[in-house]
């Protein structure tokens, strides 16, 4: 695959992509999201990758984000502070959930059709709390 991009949000910033047993991999590319790298043979690949976006106190955030050809099935996590809500239009009810550190995320999951690649994914965060020193990102996960 060559030129493939995951396009993330206007603005977003540290992003992190999870190692894989192989030189498949994403990497950053500056203003436009994050670039597929590495051989993907026949079969299931999974890539993981974190990023965060800016927000100013007591705003939703909208974000879109476009998934390459033949991506077969999408994870949303949001870090989140309590009564926080997120929405993925076409996708179950978020579960609320714990990560590794013992924050609050919220999830949700889809198996796409064969077809539904280039998925142009919408999600929103509701019910943010004000920003405080420090404070004015969200975090935002896909897989």
């Amino acid at each position: 695959m060559n030129d493939v991009v995951v396009e993330l949000p206007k603005g977003f910033r540290a992003f992190t992509g999870q190692k894989t047993m192989n030189d498949a991999q994403l990497e950053p590319v500056d203003g436009k999201g994050a670039k597929m790298r590495g051989t993907f043979g026949p079969g299931q690949h999974e890539l993981q990758f974190r990023f965060q976006v800016p927000y100013t106190a007591g705003d939703d955030v909208d974000m879109s984000l476009v998934f390459p050809p033949r991506t077969a099935h999408l994870r949303v996590i949001a870090e989140t502070g309590k009564g926080v809500t997120l929405d993925v239009p076409d996708f179950p009810a978020p579960s609320t959930e714990r990560n590794g550190e013992g924050q609050r995320v919220l999830m949700t999951e889809k198996s796409l059709k064969p077809g539904e690649g280039n998925t142009k994914l919408r999600v929103a965060l509701r019910n943010l709390p004000d920003a405080t020193p420090g404070k004015g990102w969200v975090a935002g996960a896909a897989a």
